[in-house]
């Protein structure tokens, strides 16, 4: 788990970075309020229901999260929808085509990350599917299967950014449902800082 601590009313990591979470943050403290110190933080487990949410950073109690969320007690608000990219060995002929579709991916072996990933078998239509799985538990790993030619993957398109590898090609996925990316808060108990979050949450994603 990487800190980053920063003078704002709000940290979040950004789901597309350009540049660095802290020095955008720190910009619209300019535009904002800077009295309220936050840690930002970027966590790479997710350990609540459901699995398929991916943390990108929390503060007052609040979350950033890339993928469906459905948990009692959460109010959302969806910020952008990430396009899905195909992660692929780069000697893979699959790597030298523009643009694929899921239907692409199913003769290939599919590698999972339950732990911190947002991709299941569930993203294919059940009459067309991978039917072999390699499952994973950390970014790095995925990374080294996919370059060993072991899987391929599935992930936000965020990820080609954030997560470049030399043995690694990231194709446009055509068909595949946007990732979407959403700022929760526990519905019960907001905090008054929660409406400055949502503000600049948004104002990060719009401006990336």
């Amino acid at each position: 788990m990487r800190d980053w601590t920063i003078r704002s009313t709000a940290g979040v990591e950004r789901p597309r970075p350009v540049i660095s979470p802290s020095s955008r943050a720190n910009h619209s403290v300019g535009r904002a309020n800077a009295s309220v110190p936050i840690r930002t933080r970027c966590i790479s487990r997710w350990t609540g229901p459901p699995a398929t949410c991916r943390i990108l950073g929390r503060c007052h109690g609040s979350r950033l999260l890339r993928g469906p969320v459905d948990v009692p007690g959460l109010a959302t608000v969806e910020l952008v929808a990430e396009p899905r990219v195909a992660a692929l060995p780069a000697d893979s002929p699959l790597a030298a085509r523009t643009s694929l579709t899921l239907a692409d991916l199913a003769p290939e072996t599919a590698i999972l990350n339950p732990v911190s990933g947002i991709t299941t078998l569930g993203l294919w239509p059940p009459d067309d599917r991978p039917t072999a799985t390699l499952t994973v538990g950390n970014t790095d790993d995925w990374l080294t299967a996919i370059a060993a030619g072991r899987a391929i993957g599935v992930s936000a398109a965020s990820t080609a950014e954030m997560h470049p590898h030399p043995g690694v090609v990231y194709q446009h996925l055509a068909d595949a449902p946007p990732v979407p990316v959403v700022f929760a808060w526990r519905d019960a108990a907001p905090r008054p800082a929660i409406g400055l979050l949502v503000d600049l949450a948004r104002d990060l994603t719009a401006e990336g």
